[in-house]
């Protein structure tokens, strides 16, 4: 657990239930693998690193309102950094207004 928990970065874990824990290390887990896919699809990943990644992801906002009946989700400008690390994992750019 100990070896584990070294490389998952896991936080000190404050559950006293098995299955509380099991789910925040299967969470841990998930970042974990979801982070280093990420960084494979990256064309040049030693560029990029963990904390400007998530910097860039960060930057992606989105307000949901509501007019005349209606549910519209539109995302605010997205910095060019933003737009390049999207485009370098390969994920497509999303559109200004959405219908709800």
């Amino acid at each position: 657990f100990r070896e584990l928990k070294e490389v998952l970065k896991l936080r000190p874990i404050y559950h006293w239930k098995e299955r509380r824990v099991r789910a925040h290390i299967c969470i841990c887990f998930l970042a974990l693998y979801l982070e280093r896919q990420l960084m494979r699809r990256l064309k040049d990943p030693d560029n990029w690193g963990h904390q400007k990644v998530v910097r860039a992801l960060k930057a992606l906002k989105r307000v949901e309102i509501e007019k005349n009946g209606k549910s519209y989700r539109i995302r605010t400008n997205i910095p060019s950094q933003t737009v390049q690390l999207m485009r370098q994992a390969g994920f497509g750019i999303p559109s200004r207004v959405e219908v709800v």
